[in-house]
Protein backbone atom coordinates (compact mmCIF):
# COMPACT_ATOMS: atom_id res chain seq x y z
CA UNK A 1 0.00 0.00 0.00
CA UNK A 2 1.13 3.36 -0.40
CA UNK A 3 2.62 5.11 2.57
CA UNK A 4 -0.57 7.71 3.36
CA UNK A 5 -2.74 4.22 4.03
CA UNK A 6 0.04 2.21 5.50
CA UNK A 7 0.42 5.53 8.12
CA UNK A 8 -3.92 5.40 8.36
CA UNK A 9 -3.39 1.62 9.72
CA UNK A 10 -0.71 2.68 11.82
CA UNK A 11 -2.66 6.13 13.47
CA UNK A 12 -5.59 3.61 13.67
CA UNK A 13 -3.74 1.26 15.97
CA UNK A 14 -2.25 4.10 18.13
CA UNK A 15 -6.10 5.28 18.51
CA UNK A 16 -6.63 1.79 20.23
CA UNK A 17 -3.19 1.14 21.90
CA UNK A 18 -5.09 0.20 25.30
CA UNK A 19 -7.31 -2.80 23.44
CA UNK A 20 -3.96 -4.93 22.50
CA UNK A 21 -0.73 -5.99 24.57
CA UNK A 22 1.53 -5.77 21.10
CA UNK A 23 1.33 -5.59 17.43
CA UNK A 24 3.24 -8.25 15.67
CA UNK A 25 3.02 -7.64 11.88
CA UNK A 26 0.93 -5.83 9.29
CA UNK A 27 0.50 -6.75 6.09
CA UNK A 28 -1.60 -5.08 3.65
CA UNK A 29 -2.50 -5.63 0.31
CA UNK A 30 -4.99 -4.46 -2.55
CA UNK A 31 -6.73 -7.46 -4.58
CA UNK A 32 -8.63 -5.84 -7.36
CA UNK A 33 -10.28 -2.64 -5.73
CA UNK A 34 -10.62 -4.65 -2.07
CA UNK A 35 -7.54 -3.44 0.43
CA UNK A 36 -7.02 -6.42 3.01
CA UNK A 37 -4.86 -5.85 6.03
CA UNK A 38 -3.48 -8.62 7.91
CA UNK A 39 -2.91 -7.51 11.57
CA UNK A 40 -1.06 -9.80 14.42
CA UNK A 41 -1.52 -8.69 17.48
CA UNK A 42 -1.22 -9.97 20.88
CA UNK A 43 -4.02 -9.51 23.78
CA UNK A 44 -3.42 -9.86 28.01
CA UNK A 45 -4.26 -13.69 28.98
CA UNK A 46 -7.55 -12.42 30.32
CA UNK A 47 -8.99 -10.67 26.97
CA UNK A 48 -12.61 -12.52 26.06
CA UNK A 49 -13.20 -13.06 22.55
CA UNK A 50 -16.36 -10.60 22.81
CA UNK A 51 -13.71 -8.12 23.07
CA UNK A 52 -11.47 -8.87 20.27
CA UNK A 53 -14.42 -9.27 18.26
CA UNK A 54 -15.59 -5.53 19.36
CA UNK A 55 -11.71 -3.97 18.58
CA UNK A 56 -12.05 -5.75 15.10
CA UNK A 57 -15.03 -3.85 14.50
CA UNK A 58 -13.82 -0.58 15.76
CA UNK A 59 -10.73 -0.89 13.60
CA UNK A 60 -12.86 -2.01 10.68
CA UNK A 61 -15.75 1.15 11.10
CA UNK A 62 -12.19 3.44 11.67
CA UNK A 63 -10.07 2.38 8.81
CA UNK A 64 -13.52 2.20 6.35
CA UNK A 65 -13.92 5.65 6.98
CA UNK A 66 -9.84 6.45 5.52
CA UNK A 67 -9.75 3.62 3.05
CA UNK A 68 -12.11 2.63 0.82
CA UNK A 69 -13.21 -1.06 0.29
CA UNK A 70 -11.05 -1.84 3.26
CA UNK A 71 -11.29 -5.65 5.02
CA UNK A 72 -9.30 -5.81 8.64
CA UNK A 73 -8.56 -9.59 9.79
CA UNK A 74 -7.28 -9.32 13.25
CA UNK A 75 -4.52 -12.40 13.91
CA UNK A 76 -4.18 -13.28 17.44
CA UNK A 77 -0.62 -13.74 18.54
CA UNK A 78 0.56 -16.03 21.32
CA UNK A 79 2.68 -14.74 23.50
Amino acid sequence: LPEEEQLKILRALTQYYNCYSQVYSIDSRKIGEITRIDISLSFENNTRAEEIVAFQTQMQEELGKQIDNCVINIIIHNK
